[in-house]
């Protein structure tokens, strides 16, 4: 939204030259803007929220929970709090044993555009057990990658 040229042609290049792998990614999806106490936020506005700091109050689940919970392409505002709330969902998900995740429903929240947003939102309004849970969340980024590369409609305009 606010990157222009090279930004990205650059990013391209050193990703490259660090790992020798060419190409090293067929598609290249960025986020939406995020804003922390109502600007945007940016390493030369020095507003910066540190994911090492996040993890000496939540656990990498809670931020991953968060971090999915945006769609990719909306821009938003990072309050904290949303932390404490990830935390409490995880609980309460981690103490549920009906198994209520459908693997069509998930499926098709990822096709239309990614929306693991969409997949949080049901996993908060049903019960389904740990297991099922975890399993989404060490899964979401291979199959998401998957999806862009294979059938997504939405995979051609990245």
């Amino acid at each position: 939204q606010d990157l222009i040229f090279p930004h990205h042609e650059a990013e391209i290049a050193q990703s490259e030259g660090a790992t020798g792998k060419i190409p090293f990614a067929k598609y290249w999806i960025h986020t939406a803007l995020v804003f922390y106490k109502g600007e945007k936020m940016s390493k030369s506005l020095g507003n910066l929220v540190m994911i090492s700091d996040l993890l000496k109050k939540f656990s990498a689940n809670a931020i991953r929970f968060v971090l999915l919970s945006h769609h990719y392409r909306e821009s938003w505002e990072f309050e904290e709090k949303e932390l404490y709330e990830a935390e409490a969902s995880l609980s309460r998900l981690k103490n549920v044993k009906d198994d209520s995740l459908e693997l069509s429903k998930f499926i098709n929240f990822m096709d239309d555009d990614l929306q693991a947003n969409l997949v949080l939102k049901n996993l908060k309004s049903r019960k389904t057990n740990s297991a099922n849970f975890s399993l989404w969340l060490k899964a979401q980024k291979p199959l998401a990658t998957h999806w862009c590369r294979s059938k997504s409609p939405k995979a051609e305009e990245l």
